[in-house]
């Protein structure tokens, strides 16, 4: 785990990246939910490395509650399985549902585990699949505009993560069109409907 010297909450969440993690903390500050610590790992091809490395760290054996949000990308159950798998090489307990936690009560170093797979919980797709379905545009034809220019590219990797980048580009000409950082401008609601699921699995921690 990057920059990570000691665990300091005994309410951990891990995200892939540091997008995510000022999309998360964000929308942790303003639906109030308190008492969770967002960590950033590497991405989804690291995350085995870095989840063997944060329970090595000082202070998670004081960790009760641990989350892991992930992308479903291509593959709902697949993503899912994958972090169960490495789950289980690390001892952990193995949550049997998506976006339900362990009932086991924890022990120190061995919290209650809980994986939410983006973007809802059940269908494919990735954290900017949910991002674009509540967005904020200051001109409602931006979006129009932008599926065109996507229609042009064709069929590529990574679509939505281009199209939700490509229409920050426009809205935030004045800075580098992070997701994360929009999240800080308000460029999202992120008091919408839409993160009901995502929401409930954090109340859960």
């Amino acid at each position: 785990m990057k920059n990570v010297q000691k665990v300091e909450h005994k309410k951990v969440l891990l995200v892939e990246g540091k997008d995510d993690k000022k999309i998360i903390e964000r929308l942790l500050s303003i639906r109030d939910i308190e008492g969770i610590g967002v960590y950033e790992t590497s991405g989804k091809y690291n995350f085995k490395n870095d989840l063997s490395d944060l329970i090595k760290i000082s202070g998670f054996e004081d960790v009760v509650s641990l989350g892991i949000i992930h992308d479903a990308d291509e593959n709902v159950q697949g993503a899912f399985n994958s972090i169960k798998d490495t789950l289980s090489r690390n001892k952990l307990p193995v949550p049997q549902k998506m976006a339900l936690f362990t009932d086991k009560e924890p022990v120190p170093g061995s919290p209650r585990v809980g994986v939410f797979i983006l973007p809802d919980g059940k269908n494919t797709g990735v954290l900017e699949s949910l991002l674009t379905s509540v967005l904020k545009p200051s001109n409602p034809r931006t979006m129009g505009c932008v599926d065109q220019f996507m229609d042009c590219l064709g069929e590529r990797k990574a679509r939505e993560k281009t199209r939700l980048r490509a229409f920050l580009a426009v809205e935030m000409a004045d800075k580098t069109p992070h997701p994360g950082l929009a999240a800080e401008r308000g460029r999202f609601n992120l008091k919408s409907d839409k993160f009901g699921p995502l929401l409930d699995f954090l109340r859960g921690m």
